[in-house]
């Protein structure tokens, strides 16, 4: 059973098609288009799969998944807080985010995979990984508002 806290397109048998999850930083790339949109995403409170996070990451993953799932009204509230400082946000996030060129020269530098492929992962397999990544901590990060404004289907 799927976890619909996660778009359709992060689920198994779904086309790869468009999907650039091989691409080297996803998470870098996915938090970078979202910043680089004048106007904040806007977050939807969605119905959790407790019994597909259980399966996935334990008791421990439905505490800490369920310590930050939206509710209608956490989404009402996170959806002002991004519409008042969108433009403070942006700004502060991007002063602290190195430009993927730069990601990509040190990983290569360094010699340090930077695709599904260099550790030997099925893109398909890394897709959902990274899907359900979010439901291991109770931390909101970049993953989550991309999951709860529908941004994951741009991976």
């Amino acid at each position: 059973m799927r976890s619909t806290a996660s778009p359709d397109r992060c689920i198994p048998g779904r086309s790869t098609a468009n999907r650039s999850a091989s691409r080297p930083l996803w998470a870098a790339a996915l938090q970078a288009r979202i910043l680089q949109s004048p106007t904040p995403p806007v977050v939807r409170g969605r119905a959790v799969d407790w019994n597909g996070v259980s399966g996935r990451f334990g008791r421990t993953g439905v505490e800490q998944f369920g310590r930050k799932a939206l509710t209608p009204d956490w989404a009402e509230r996170l959806n002002r807080r991004l519409a008042d400082r969108w433009d403070e946000i942006r700004a502060r996030v991007s002063s602290i985010a190195r430009p993927l060129n730069q990601l990509e020269q040190a990983l290569q530098l360094a010699g340090a995979p930077r695709t599904p492929d260099d550790l030997g992962l099925d893109e398909e397999i890394f897709f959902l990984a990274a899907c359900s990544a979010r439901e291991m901590r109770d931390r909101y990060t970049i993953l989550d508002l991309a999951a709860d404004s529908g941004r994951l289907d741009s991976l």
